[in-house]
């Protein structure tokens, strides 16, 4: 009994409707038959009846139902690749129904259709495309339900997507119907090339279309041909390769392969159900199935929980015992980054009173070395410093010089170059020797004292560059040449 009802649900039922039969198959999800009914087809039904005729050939409930019709349009139609960029298949699909209503004659807002790419060439791109009157679709899925059965969706017969022979490897397959040549070559199950050409068989206009598609193929392939009656079969090259749909073998094997199909996404166009809403009692079944199983669980959690809860209850008192060691653990760790954070403050202190400390000192180095460079190398002519002191605060520079106005154009100098440093230059005082006639030579002496903003300006003061060698002022000369001199022009 388990095995009838695991066979049971996973039948899939095949309808093939020709221009001669009628034929159901029945097979299991992996292409088993279970029974193969047939009869010739009556005249002047539309195809919902035509189906409804084909699911009663055999007593057995359906379950999903495959329906393949020869009077289903069937065509391949073309559209520029770039009008394809960037939509959706659903607007690929509305853009295709309206492509083939001038093809068809049938209207594109009554219609539903199917498809697949078939590739691209040349800024084209193709598609296989199959379309039927959506009152057509609308009563076959419903004749299907009255049976029991679920649509799985309706398609043209041709292309199966997998070989009819026994052996594997590749494979190309000619199929010859009443309103189509179509051409696949795959390997095993897998599809890989296929050719729909719009011709009537018999017009015999396909034979160059087909030689250039196979020439471009896998010349290994093991060749087939399939026709919808035998009567085509005389177009074949080989009369021996032809499997005709009018003998049980052939047939069977190629509604087994659509049968594998089902429920699958394979490489053939089908024009899908219509979704439709739950009835009211799919639905209150539905409800009290999931009531069933919430009170399962329910239970089931109840019972867990409530041993989850005693468990809980008895590691309670470790936990807090726990917690009260943790807590003595935190106060230690509290008081531990306190002292932590004062001694950080501390050393933050210390490091900044030695940057301040090492700032001052770098521009009390700096502005020495400037103030003796501006000596070398700004000094007057006929004017010497000899004497750099300090005392009480001040800075004093002392020397000799040739007149009085040498002494002031140092002062004058230094005032400008030596204010940003933090000292101010007071005027010079001169004093003359009287060692020559005329006074000369003089001595001065000129002072520099600290500003209120020194340390400001001094520790913003920048880091003195590598001095590059200066080159060096003339030593003036010794009073006692000078005065020999003066007296030798005078004598003159």
């Amino acid at each position: 009994m388990r095995n009838f009802l695991q066979l049971r649900s996973t039948t899939q039922t095949v309808l093939l409707i020709t221009q001669d039969q009628l034929v159901r198959g029945d097979f299991t999800s992996g292409g088993k038959s279970l029974g193969l009914w047939r009869r010739a087809r009556p005249m002047g039904e539309e195809l919902p009846a035509l189906v409804d005729i084909a699911l009663k050939l055999a007593k057995r409930r359906p379950k999903r139902v495959l329906v393949l019709c020869s009077d289903v349009w069937m065509q391949m139609l073309t559209l520029q690749s770039s009008s394809t960029i960037g939509i959706t298949d659903a607007e690929l699909g509305r853009a295709l129904t309206f492509e083939a209503e001038s093809l068809s004659g049938l209207s594109a807002l009554d219609s539903e259709t199917g498809f697949v790419p078939l590739g691209s060439q040349g800024g084209q791109s193709h598609f296989w495309i199959v379309q039927l009157p959506r009152w057509q679709r609308d009563q076959i899925d419903e004749a299907i339900r009255q049976a029991g059965g679920i649509p799985a969706g309706v398609g043209h017969p041709a292309g199966v997507p997998t070989s009819l022979g026994d052996s594997g490897g590749p494979w190309r397959r000619v199929e010859l119907w009443s309103n189509a040549v179509v051409a696949i070559e795959g390997d095993g199950d897998k599809v890989q090339r296929t050719n729909v050409i719009n011709a009537n068989p018999r017009g015999k206009t396909w034979f160059d279309e087909l030689a250039a598609w196979r020439a471009a193929g896998n010349g290994a392939a093991r060749e087939e041909w399939l026709t919808e009656d035998l009567s085509l079969a005389t177009l074949a090259d080989d009369a021996n390769s032809v499997a005709g749909l009018e003998t049980d073998e052939p047939l069977t094997r190629y509604l087994s392969g659509w049968s594998r199909t089902v429920g699958r996404k394979a490489a053939v166009p089908l024009i899908v159900p219509e979704a439709r809403p739950l009835s009211k009692q799919q639905r209150s079944t539905i409800a009290a199935g999931l009531a069933l199983v919430v009170g399962a669980v329910a239970f089931a959690d109840y019972t867990i929980v409530q041993r989850k809860i005693q468990a809980a209850s008895e590691t309670t008192k470790g936990i807090k015992a726990k917690a009260a060691q943790l807590a003595s653990f935190n106060k230690q760790i509290t008081d531990t980054d306190k002292q932590r954070e004062k001694e950080a403050k501390d050393r933050d202190a210390v490091q900044a009173d030695v940057q301040s400390t090492q700032t001052a000192l770098a521009s009390h180095r700096y502005r020495w070395s400037k103030l003796l460079d501006l000596l070398a190398e700004r000094c007057p002519n006929h004017l010497m410093v000899d004497r750099i002191s300090s005392g009480n605060g001040k800075l004093i520079l002392s020397g000799l010089s040739l007149g009085p106005d040498a002494a002031n154009r140092l002062a004058t100098v230094l005032g400008g170059e030596l204010r940003e440093l933090g000292w101010q230059v007071q005027p010079a005082r001169k004093e003359a020797s009287k060692s020559l006639l005329s006074g000369e030579p003089w001595k001065f002496q000129v002072e520099l004292t600290d500003v209120p903003a020194t340390a400001v300006i001094v520790a913003t003061a920048p880091r003195p560059k590598p001095q590059t060698p200066h080159r060096r002022q003339p030593t003036p000369e010794p009073v006692d040449r000078v005065v020999s001199t003066r007296n030798a022009a005078e004598d003159k």
